[in-house]
């Protein structure tokens, strides 16, 4: 293992004083009267997606087909918007208002309207992972990346190009679809100024279907390196065996990028983790609380919250 960089000590000593603060807040944190009173535009109820009564968006058969047809070819797929402003509007205000205090803004995932973000595009996933899938909370974050951040791994900065961690995914290995998705809606316009996407296409990465998961520099053809600029409210959705990365965000960005992420499955295959649910399933605030956390890397902390 090579020496560590000051970039790496410093992420380091960050990560160890948001834990040490979860830990000191944890009772206010468990509290929905909290959050509420941080963000009164957003519900922290048991269901955050009622059945029959979560906001839905009408996909045409052709922008499915569309998405279909780059999943096929590339990988993944990045559609024009399709989420409401008026959901995603106060979601991006809650994030922003997280910060402002110094809470990591995948705190945000405590809010029912994260998950309707998520359920209203249920139209557009249904034909890829059939009508009954499953979300996959390990993972589940809320990305805000201000102007000028550095590229590096980090809560408030893009990360390095990887393939995601949950898989391989057998599907994919034999040549096939994939079977769980990595979903990724940004809540406000994002160009390469703002810390867009990249990925190498499948058609370009030799080791895409071999279930490799690491990333070297002799591995991406440089040439083959596609941006994906999105507009606020678009569905990026990709194979967790695409190599991806966020860029630098630039000084002269538009603001930040925010963005929120999570995974979903098809519910015929074994469950990629212990944290898939059904969307409408009741999921209590302390549950939600506990994603969070995990996917910060605090599991240490979540058992100790939890004796």
């Amino acid at each position: 293992m090579g020496r560590p960089t000051d970039h790496d000590v410093d992420l380091g000593f960050d990560q160890v004083a948001i834990l040490r603060r979860l830990e000191r807040d944890w009772h206010d944190f468990r509290s929905p009267e909290f959050w509420r009173r941080l963000n009164p535009q957003l519900t922290v109820s048991e269901q955050p997606v009622k059945a029959g009564g979560a906001p839905s968006v009408a996909v045409s058969a052709e922008l499915a087909e569309s998405a279909r047809k780059q999943l096929d070819d590339l990988g993944f797929f990045v559609t024009p918007p399709l989420i409401p402003a008026a959901l995603m509007a106060p979601v991006r205000e809650a994030v922003e208002t997280l910060a402002a205090v110094g809470i990591p803004s995948g705190f945000v995932a405590v809010y029912d309207e994260v998950y309707q973000c998520f359920g209203s595009v249920r139209s557009l996933f249904e034909p890829l992972l059939g009508a009954d899938y499953l979300w996959v909370a390990d993972g589940l974050w809320v990305f805000l990346v201000p102007a000028g951040a550095p590229a590096r791994n980090g809560l408030l900065s893009p990360f390095a190009a990887h393939r995601d961690s949950l898989g391989p995914d057998p599907a994919v290995v034999g040549g096939g679809r994939p079977t769980i998705l990595t979903v990724w809606i940004p809540l406000t316009d994002v160009s390469p100024a703002e810390s867009c996407l990249y990925v190498v296409p499948r058609s370009a990465d030799d080791q895409f279907q071999s279930g490799a998961q690491g990333v070297t520099a002799d591995s991406v053809d440089l040439q083959s390196i596609r941006a994906v600029p999105a507009a606020a409210g678009s569905v990026v959705a990709w194979s967790t065996h695409l190599i991806h990365w966020g860029s630098r965000s630039w000084a002269d960005a538009r603001g930040p990028r925010i963005a929120i992420t999570t995974y979903f499955q098809r519910a015929d295959v074994p469950p990629f983790h212990e944290s898939v649910f059904r969307p409408t399933e009741n999921i209590a605030l302390e549950t939600r609380l506990r994603w969070v956390v995990k996917s910060m890397g605090g599991h240490d902390l979540v058992k100790r919250l939890s004796s």
